[in-house]
């Protein structure tokens, strides 16, 4: 009977011990989970702090695109000669690296 009684405590004690572990387990696992869930929280706040940010840049923008359309069309105006219609404004050409002539010969 002594034998028996040794061997469940020993079994009980080794359960309990492994119980012991699954808690701290468990536990340190949902300390992570918390330092996950507040980093979550703190770049989803950065997240919309830039997007309102790159809302505000993008208006700005549109706005700077829009007076620059209009001072366009103003200074074409005053360069045109009185009573000649005025044309399309056009934008000046661009060179492409294509269109440029390449020196082929190697020192």
């Amino acid at each position: 009977m002594n034998t028996e009684f040794n061997i469940i405590k020993s079994q009980h004690e080794k359960t309990m011990l492994d119980m012991n572990k699954m808690i701290q387990s468990i536990i340190g696992s949902m300390q992570y989970s918390k330092e996950l869930i507040e980093d979550n929280y703190s770049y989803s706040i950065k997240e919309d702090h830039l997007l309102r940010e790159c809302t505000q840049l993008n208006e700005n923008v549109r706005i700077l695109l829009n007076e620059n359309r209009r001072l366009l069309v103003e200074q074409a105006g005053h360069k045109c000669p009185v009573g000649k219609k005025r044309g399309s404004l056009r934008r000046p050409a661009r060179t492409s690296v294509s269109q440029v002539p390449r020196n082929n010969s190697v020192k």
